[in-house]
């Protein structure tokens, strides 16, 4: 559809500088003299009918890129990223949207730069101050392949930066060009530029506006985003004693490395024969470690069945655990004394399951899942006594 034009896609978690890098774009080509079709679409139905019809280079900003796999696969791609818990504090002062509604819009446009990563983008964190800096300005400009001396990389920088910008939404509103009022969802159809598009920048604003159970839930939604690109925001180190809790709006979640399947309110289900916890340390043990873990075992909502797992801690193994039925929730308590454990910098707690079936297998339901624990808390303590 494209034919031999170029196009470049800028897609974007909402307010992570993802009109700034548009606008960008926007003044490479021009500096390059070249005219560019660009508009802001998430299906191929939101193009203009015409877009595709001109000459010269397609720019298309996005925050979902449901634009389909063979167009996306001829374009440029260029992704911004910003921590999901600022991008929804944000986007809530921005305009006006409730909290569940500016989740459920941080959280698609996460799922879809997740899925268009293996088409090798060039990258663009917030934090890392890669909005406004005339060294971005570069990257994109060779990485669309239209590259830029570093007079006009200064000047598209100065031009774009936040004084600037705000100036030019100020000079657009007086023209009625954009809406006076703060919180529209009016923008200007060539830069596309809200009205109070360019705040701050502060980073870590969501502590000041979201809830504690909010900005977990948040990291929740979003964990194979924030795994990837966020780690240390959602593993942070831990110091005992702790109690580190799993499920729906849980700060814990993050910890769960390997084997397990979607969060739901009580906790995280296994659906693996193994696995995985993971808990840095902020400090080093004491000789002693006690662990308490609490589940419910597959066999509680799986009747005629038994669930049978072992723990693991840093490759120590404990015995074999067998629950029947009446076995509604599970506390197991494990001691380790040993003076190796002060090497230790993180807990590495592995559960593996024998025989495990999935639900649909026993006939209960259509859940192919194989289920093998509900997980719930970790608790650890080392005994500060121990030396």
């Amino acid at each position: 559809m494209t034919g031999d034009r170029d196009l470049i896609i800028l897609l974007g978690l909402p307010r992570s500088g993802s009109t700034w890098a548009f606008n960008v774009v926007r003044e490479i080509l021009k500096a390059s003299a070249h005219y560019a079709s660009s508009f802001y679409a998430e299906t191929m139905a939101d193009c203009p009918p015409d877009a595709f019809l001109a000459t010269g280079p397609i720019v298309i900003k996005t925050h979902f890129c449901d634009l389909g796999e063979d167009l996306i696969k001829r374009g440029k791609l260029i992704v911004s990223l910003r921590d999901p818990r600022d991008a929804v504090a944000s986007e809530m002062t921005m305009f006006g949207m409730s909290f569940e509604d500016c989740l459920g819009v941080i959280s698609k446009s996460a799922d879809g730069i997740m899925r268009r990563l293996p088409y090798g983008p060039l990258i663009l964190q917030y934090e890392n101050g890669d909005i406004g800096s005339s060294e971005t300005v570069s990257s994109i400009a060779t990485h669309i392949g239209y590259p830029i001396n570093e007079d006009t990389s200064a000047r598209i920088t100065h031009m774009l930066s936040r004084e600037s910008v705000q100036q030019l939404i100020a000079d657009l509103q007086s023209t009625g060009e954009v809406s006076p009022d703060e919180c529209a969802s009016m923008y200007h159809p060539e830069t596309h530029w809200h009205p109070g598009h360019v705040k701050d920048g502060q980073v870590g604003k969501y502590a000041t506006i979201l809830t504690d159970k909010e900005a977990a839930r948040v990291a929740s939604n979003n964990l194979l985003y924030m795994a990837r690109f966020y780690k240390e925001q959602i593993t942070p180190r831990v110091s005992l004693p702790a109690m580190i809790e799993f499920g729906d709006a849980k700060a814990g979640n993050g910890y769960l490395k390997h084997g397990f399947s979607s969060i739901e309110p009580e906790g995280v289900w296994t659906c693996e024969s193994r696995a995985v916890i993971q808990i840095p340390l902020e400090q080093p043990l004491r000789r002693s470690l006690s662990i308490r873990l609490l589940f419910t075992p597959a066999c509680a909502v799986l009747p005629g069945t038994e669930t049978t797992v072992r723990l693991v801690v840093n490759r120590k193994p404990f015995p074999k655990r067998v629950y029947a039925l009446a076995d509604k929730d599970a506390m197991v308590d494990l001691c380790i004394r040993d003076s190796s454990i002060s090497k230790w910098t993180s807990i590495i707690i592995e559960l593996d399951f024998d025989d495990i079936k999935s639900p649909s297998e026993m006939g209960y339901s259509d859940d192919h899942r194989k289920l093998g624990a509900l997980i719930k808390y970790v608790a650890l303590e080392s005994d500060p006594g121990a030396s």
